[in-house]
């Protein structure tokens, strides 16, 4: 049986560059989704049309949820993202 001789000098399994960004990204998406969540259900329990604050800030809620559910897709690189829809 022969054996394979691999270095692990030449293969990199974590990239240092990527780790506190990741690590920052993440806790936000775990912090942030599970609180805008919380708000979107607490308003909406509550909302009355003539209330134009509750309008605004499940308006706010509903913008930062779909953000960090987005970042959340970046973060782990997908390439819908990363074709950069804006390079016009």
């Amino acid at each position: 049986m022969q054996h394979l001789n691999i270095s692990s000098s030449s293969f990199t399994i974590l990239n240092t560059k990527a780790i506190a960004p990741s690590v920052v990204l993440g806790l936000c998406c775990l912090v942030g989704v599970p609180g805008n969540i919380a708000v979107i259900m607490l308003i909406v329990s509550n909302y009355k049309r003539e209330n134009f604050t509750l309008k605004l800030m499940l308006n706010l809620a509903v913008s930062d949820l779909v953000s960090l559910i987005s970042l959340h897709l970046d973060l782990f690189n997908s390439p819908w993202l990363a074709a950069q829809p804006c390079s016009v």
